[in-house]
């Protein structure tokens, strides 16, 4: 029961072991790292008592003794926080009616069985590693007791697959006239095998002006998948748009990218959508078409400016025929194809309503970067988690609400009901007597502090 007076004592102890003295060539990074170093002791210490109360608590309750045998005690357990390692022993019991066995101070906090890695730190480390390799997340957390990567690998693996509508989207509808949807795949090299497409399609609704030099999307909605069908990618976007935009409001939809197979089969599914070719890949296949000619590809861009599509098709046979070689006919004939196919799609970057498509650069800052841009080769379940990791994150979610979200059932099946009550009951009671700050009511810190530790 004597939690502050070892909260005080552990911080005249370790004061000026932990602080070195002050003097010119002290830096304020260094006082930062010296306190954060500091904070982080005195939070495991204390969360080390407040466990060893909790297991003393329970010993000691008249409930406890009526329902469970003592089997033994000072089982030692370590779990990785946040903070740092945090080292308690407890009791571990025998019921007295159906000979279940377990450690009742770790099913009355919530702590899984087996779990060595808070759920803080794990949403820490899960959005360290969206952005980074293994190894350098584990650098990033020196004091936490973690130096393997295969335990970070764990940690995604057992979270799972985080699906695109993990982060919810609201209730009211907006009513915007036009969305766009975007879309483009990063390729992807794996373990065993030949290489996979991570897709990625996203929903905005146009450009908004954050400075003179920079401008970004409005409410902007990610999806991807490297295992999924091009249907079940498609149904998902397809249902976003639904559950977010008015229907009676909405006018126009553009789907932009290059063109491709799974791209296109977006048509399908969102209803009243109209392909647009994005102008990267025109740009691309025009310089294919006239090379170094700088006069053909004026030419060609007028062409595609006055929507003389006949003109255009000539002037492929033409350059097709004055080839020098198999290899540059056949590279004008392929440039030649794949701009006439998207003739239509092309022209509607015309209209007015239409702002452009910036998927590559998307594709390469939300997969690419951490995913295809360092040399690397991934499992298919791997590849499929990292991509729903930083769907997630780039949709905003927030990694800890949804790892407690997913948590709350297998915590409710451990708690103990009856006794979790019991024992609130008395945690408030020992602090309203055992310690005067609380009991007298006066509002300070201190006050604030113990009430959040009576309420647990």
């Amino acid at each position: 029961m004597d939690i502050i007076p070892q909260i005080v004592d552990f911080i005249i102890t370790n004061w000026e072991s932990i602080f070195s003295p002050v003097d010119e060539s002290t830096t304020f990074l260094d006082l930062v790292q010296e306190i954060h170093e500091f904070a982080s002791k005195l939070g495991c210490s204390t969360a080390e008592r407040i466990l060893q109360i909790v297991d003393e608590e329970i010993y000691n309750h008249s409930n406890r003794k009526n329902n469970w045998y003592v089997v033994r005690k000072n089982d030692k357990r370590t779990i990785s926080t946040i903070m740092g390692e945090v080292t308690y022993t407890r009791t571990y019991y025998r019921n007295k009616k159906d000979n279940a066995y377990a450690y009742l101070c770790d099913e009355w906090l919530g702590i899984p069985k087996h779990e060595r890695t808070d759920l803080t730190l794990k949403a820490a480390i899960l959005r360290k590693a969206a952005d980074m390799s293994y190894q350098k997340t584990i650098d990033s957390f020196p004091h936490v007791g973690i130096t393997s990567k295969t335990t970070v690998m764990n940690i995604i693996r057992r979270v799972g697959l985080i699906e695109n509508d993990a982060v919810p989207v609201s209730t009211e509808k907006r009513p915007v006239k036009t969305v766009y949807i975007e879309a483009d795949e990063d390729h992807l090299a794996m373990q065993h095998g030949e290489g996979k497409l991570g897709k990625m399609v996203y929903v905005h609704e146009g450009l908004e002006v954050v400075s003179r030099k920079r401008k970004k999307l409005i409410e902007t909605r990610y999806f991807t998948g490297v295992n999924k069908s091009n249907d079940e990618l498609w149904l998902q976007v397809a249902d976003y748009l639904d559950k977010v935009y008015d229907e009676n409001s909405l006018a126009r939809i553009y789907l932009s990218g290059d063109g491709a197979v799974w791209i296109r089969e977006g048509l399908k599914w969102i209803r009243g959508a109209e392909f647009v070719l994005d102008g990267y890949h025109l740009s691309k296949y025009i310089t294919q078409a006239a090379g170094s000619d700088k006069d053909t590809e004026r030419e060609l861009r007028e062409y595609i400016a006055k929507n003389f599509k006949k003109e255009a098709a000539k002037l492929f046979r033409v350059l097709s025929e004055k080839a020098e070689d198999e290899k540059a006919r056949e590279r004008i004939r392929s440039a030649g194809s794949y701009i006439l196919r998207h003739w239509e799609a092309i022209q509607r970057q015309k209209e007015a309503d239409y702002i452009g498509c910036s998927a590559e650069s998307h594709v390469s800052h939300v997969l690419a970067a951490r995913m295809s841009s360092r040399p690397m080769a991934w499992s298919a379940v791997g590849a499929e988690h990292m991509a729903g990791l930083r769907t997630f994150i780039f949709n905003g979610g927030n990694m800890t609400n949804y790892l407690k979200e997913k948590d709350k059932n297998v915590k409710k099946g451990l708690r103990l009901a009856k006794l979790e009550n019991k024992m609130k009951k008395r945690m408030k009671e020992w602090c309203q007597v055992s310690l005067p700050v609380i009991a007298n009511g006066k509002v300070s810190p201190t006050y604030i502090w113990l009430k959040g530790i009576s309420s647990i």
